[in-house]
């Protein structure tokens, strides 16, 4: 979990700030036989709406960190947040703050904004997810003041899921419009091909079926039917009479 990154109502960080103190190395003064100073980093801690601050070494607060994680009383992510704000304040940056700050926030009149930041609450999230002492150190309207945070907060929930849709539909038209005029410019190449093709000097492959390929086979007939026939009318039979019609005129 980076800072900046944003918690659910259910798993929220502590507010935790850093600074270097320095300490006597009492084993080297001994050795030396006189003061020596070492920088050592501080946390403090302190619970959104809460007035208490702990204070501890970083690195003996984020052992036992570490070992609430293994026993099951922490979450992984609260962790790698506390890490990351550490690792910004040995970099001299500013740790950014969890969540929507509540001078950010257009829900609250400047005189709530001043209660809530008094009360130790820095951000909208927190205000939303604020416990039993922090509701008492809120005092009168308090609750109205978490019913605020929650409403806003729903709200913007739902117009960034309406955006992050739109977007969603915007680049898929987007897709689309590539797709179909990529299409129209190899319907257009295939176009101009046809018409660039000269029918003139078009010739039929040979081993092409010609016309004549699918007429019938002229019917042979019998010689001496044949004969007989040209020597009764004085013409040979037309090639398409079949042989019962020779015999029948034959016959009259």
């Amino acid at each position: 979990m980076n800072v900046g990154e944003s918690f659910n109502d259910e798993v929220r960080p502590n507010y935790v700030r850093f600074e270097t103190r320095a300490v006597e190395d009492k084993r080297e003064s001994l050795k030396q036989g006189h003061y020596v100073g070492i920088d050592v980093d501080y946390v403090m801690v302190t619970m959104p709406g809460g007035r208490d601050v702990f204070e501890n070494t970083v690195e003996r607060w984020l052992e036992n960190e570490e070992i609430a994680v293994r026993n099951g009383r922490q979450d992984r992510k609260i962790v790698e947040y506390y890490k990351d704000a550490y690792k910004h304040y040995k970099e001299g940056k500013e740790i950014p703050v969890n969540g929507t700050a509540i001078r950010n926030c257009t829900a609250f009149s400047p005189a709530q904004m001043e209660t809530i930041i008094r009360s130790g609450i820095r951000t909208i999230e927190d205000l939303a997810a604020v416990n039993d002492e922090g509701l008492r150190r809120l005092g009168m309207g308090g609750r109205e003041l978490v019913s605020k945070a929650k409403s806003w907060l729903k709200t913007s929930t739902d117009t960034g899921q309406i955006a992050l849709q739109n977007a969603e539909l915007v680049k898929e038209n987007e897709n689309l419009k590539t797709t179909v005029e990529s299409l129209e410019e190899k319907v257009n190449i295939l176009m101009r091909k046809v018409e660039s093709m000269d029918h003139d000097n078009y010739q039929v492959p040979r081993g092409t079926i010609s016309v004549s390929d699918t007429m019938p086979e002229p019917v042979q007939f019998e010689s001496d039917l044949s004969k007989q026939y040209e020597q009764k009318f004085g013409k040979k039979p037309h090639w398409k009479m079949k042989e019962e019609t020779i015999r029948a005129k034959l016959e009259e």
